[in-house]
């Protein structure tokens, strides 16, 4: 009878080293994969983080166009209403969407495209005199000009000097240098 005891306890004894074995060696192998599992997971949260601190293009940048035409020299600004489609866009995706201008300015605040035109920007005008009045034409890229407006400053009412000039042509650049010297006139 000691010996069958004695093999039932070396049985169990076996039986629970090769359970504790056993043990140890599942948990190393799941540790393993839990190890490049986190690594991989880790990477990867450094990668968004990486592009996450990449600015973009938020609904309140303010988006502003620049160009500058050769024949005149001008540079005119336009600021415009951030489009829904490129809120969020990198500098990157902006440059590939604009790839007429080149991005002069990029962050979450201001974004800046500039191009390079040929010829006249439209902001050039010309004061003549027409049916008594003085006229207000655009004048277009050949240097033809279109009647723009016809105010109601009569000429006749003029001082010879102003009067000299309007019939030579008085040329302006710009709405706020044109409605300054209409002002002058009236």
């Amino acid at each position: 009878m000691k010996k069958t005891i004695l093999m039932f306890i070396a049985v169990v004894f076996l039986l629970l080293i090769s359970i504790f074995m056993g043990i140890l060696i599942y948990n190393s192998a799941v540790s393993e994969i839990s190890e490049e599992q986190v690594s991989e997971e880790g990477r990867n949260i450094m990668l968004q983080q990486v592009n996450s601190q990449e600015e973009k293009i938020t609904p309140n940048t303010e988006f502003i166009i620049e160009r500058h035409y050769k024949g005149c020299g001008h540079t005119t600004v336009d600021y415009v209403e951030i489009p829904s489609e490129i809120v969020n866009m990198t500098e990157k995706q902006i440059q590939e969407l604009y790839s007429d201008y080149v991005v002069k300015k990029f962050n979450t605040e201001q974004v800046i495209l500039k191009s390079e035109e040929e010829g006249n920007c439209d902001q050039h005008y010309v004061l003549r005199k027409k049916d008594g009045y003085i006229a207000v034409y655009w004048v277009n890229q050949d240097g033809n000009e279109s009647l723009k407006e016809l105010t109601g400053i009569a000429v006749e009412y003029l001082t010879e000097n102003d009067k000299m000039e309007i019939n030579e042509g008085i040329f302006v650049y710009g709405l706020q240098e044109l409605n300054s010297k209409l002002e002058d006139y009236e």
